[in-house]
């Protein structure tokens, strides 16, 4: 059985990406507060508070902040 593992944070929440990400797997993002927007495969998403995206880790994705509230983003990648 496979251990979790998780990668220590000094903040959760979400910041302005200066390059896109690309990793194995797949990626969950949840909104738990605030605004952000996902850029990824060519298009952009703007999710609220509540709001979920799932994606393959592969496509470049890019995550930031909108608006002048903080926000925070729970976001779990499951590696196979």
């Amino acid at each position: 059985m496979a251990t979790p593992r998780s990668r220590p944070s000094s903040s959760i929440r979400a910041r302005i990406s200066p390059r896109a990400h690309e990793h194995e797997g797949e990626e969950l993002l949840y909104v738990l507060a605030g605004s952000v927007e996902l850029a990824f495969a060519g298009r952009s998403l703007i999710l609220g508070q509540g709001g979920a995206v799932e994606f393959a880790g592969h496509l470049p994705h890019r995550l930031r902040r909108i608006g002048a509230a903080a926000s925070a983003v729970l976001i779990v990648v499951a590696r196979g």
